[in-house]
């Protein structure tokens, strides 16, 4: 059981640990909300927003071993689309 808030404070938030490796793992709720835990770093998410990470992170690594061309940028649904904090 993952210790994060209850964002339901009128119904109980049970979560499922779903995979525990050795430098992450990952919780989901019973709302469906996902949790990913690194190290104290605690990240909750939605279904599509994991995809999109999951997404940007394969591609990172394609990059970084040079397997990945310079393609065109890739098309992110408007939902995800917010101003990062600066």
């Amino acid at each position: 059981m993952s210790g994060a808030p209850n964002p339901h404070p009128r119904r109980p938030c049970h979560t499922q640990r779903l995979v525990d490796g050795p430098v992450a793992a990952v919780d989901q709720c019973g709302c469906g909300t996902l949790t990913l835990h690194l190290g104290s770093f605690s990240l909750r998410m939605t279904d599509d927003v994991m995809d999109e990470l999951i997404r940007v992170l394969s591609m990172a690594r394609r990059r970084r071993e040079g397997m990945d061309e310079e393609g065109p940028p890739p098309t992110v649904p408007q939902h995800l689309l917010r101003p990062h904090p600066r």
